[in-house]
């Protein structure tokens, strides 16, 4: 896959889609396998998004404020509802 860069403020707005589908971001870190603070902490704008944010959702930091999409490999996950 790839794309047209994303900025800094397309790539929150990926984020924040990517949370509402996943219904909430405790829920997307577990299903990205990210550290559900380290999420949050993008999320909520308090320590940027960092390189371990974009490429959990997909996305290669290409520069400090450009991101381009990736395929990232499948991860196995343990769907519990």
């Amino acid at each position: 896959m790839s794309g047209d860069m994303l900025t800094t403020a397309q790539m929150y707005a990926v984020l924040n889609a990517r949370v509402r589908e996943a219904g909430g971001v405790q829920k997307l870190a577990t299903k990205t396998g990210l550290n559900m603070r380290t999420l949050a902490n993008a999320v909520n704008g308090h320590k940027g998004l960092g390189t371990s944010v974009p490429l959990a959702l997909g996305y290669r930091p290409m520069t400090v404020t450009m991101y381009r999409p990736f395929s990232p490999a499948p991860v196995a996950t343990d769907d519990q509802s």
